[in-house]
């Protein structure tokens, strides 16, 4: 009888500051969620008060109703605040804020990579049409002949007989160089 209520002790001693932490981490979530609210409320009726989206239709262009964007503006941080909290209440918020600083570091590598494009690829066009010697002569590349004016890393600018000037991107140039 002893031994089972030592046990029931030790399970409580380890479920109690569980449960406790829990509850607070719901509670400061829930408080968070509420002040936020609350605060965005205010400004809210504080600018339609003071009539904040007719007087800037006045004085600017802009459409959009910056009552709106102000009141969720003051709540948005609120309530990143309190979930942060909440987290840091449950020992999770490193771990948390981890995973989002890695994702957002994988969006911008991702985004610079896409913004890239072709330019790899033309540089190393580049390299390859640096080594021959074009400017000055008349060419035919795909369905354009021209003579060639100038030659980058990126690209080749061609004059045709009705002078436009064509800028031809250095891989498609080395694809269909004839010689």
């Amino acid at each position: 009888m002893t031994d089972s209520l030592i046990q029931e002790g030790i399970i409580l001693q380890t479920v109690n500051p569980i449960i406790i932490h829990v509850s607070t981490a719901i509670v400061i979530l829930l408080l968070g969620l509420m002040i936020g609210k609350l605060a965005g409320l205010i400004l809210k009726k504080l600018l339609l008060e003071v009539e904040a989206d007719k007087n800037l239709k006045k004085i600017s262009p802009i459409k959009m109703s910056i009552t709106n964007v102000l009141s969720l503006g003051i709540s948005l941080p609120i309530y990143v605040i309190s979930f942060f909290l909440a987290l840091n209440q449950l020992g999770i918020a490193n771990i948390v804020l981890n995973l989002i600083i890695g994702f957002i570091i994988m969006v911008v590598v991702g985004a610079i990579i896409l913004g890239l494009g072709d330019a790899p690829k033309n540089i190393l066009a580049g390299f390859w049409i640096k080594k021959k010697n074009i400017i000055g002569k008349t060419m035919k590349i795909g369905i354009v002949r021209g003579e060639i004016l100038k030659k980058t890393m990126l690209k080749v600018e061609m004059k045709t007989k009705q002078n436009d000037r064509i800028i031809i991107p250095n891989y498609y140039f080395k694809e269909h160089f004839k010689q």
